[in-house]
């Protein structure tokens, strides 16, 4: 069963960046819809690409590839990096605990 993602959420990354997430919809196999907009900057982008399991969680977003594990308490944590140069990478966390969906 798939990690509930739904809903608005922050992503910290370990470059200084913050994601404020919007998921709107979910369905049972984990593929989700959502957006980001990147704290400071104007516009959201839509995700692309994306999977909630009960341990993983990926999406694209632009040119960032985001992939993430839930630990048993539901915390995730990942890594991202830009598809076009993959040495640019950072770490990142989320603000929320997330529960089954």
């Amino acid at each position: 069963m798939a990690k509930d993602v739904r809903g608005n959420w922050d992503l910290h990354q370990s470059n200084g960046f913050t994601l404020h997430v919007q998921v709107a919809d979910e369905d049972p196999n984990g593929s989700f819809t959502g957006r980001a907009n990147i704290h400071g900057k104007a516009g959201f982008t839509q995700f692309r690409d994306t999977r909630a399991t009960d341990d993983e969680f990926t999406f694209l977003m632009g040119r960032g590839r985001y992939t993430g594990r839930f630990d048993f308490q539901g915390r995730l944590t990942g890594t991202t990096f830009d598809t076009a140069h993959p040495q640019s990478q950072a770490t990142w966390f989320a603000d929320k605990l997330f529960g089954s969906l």
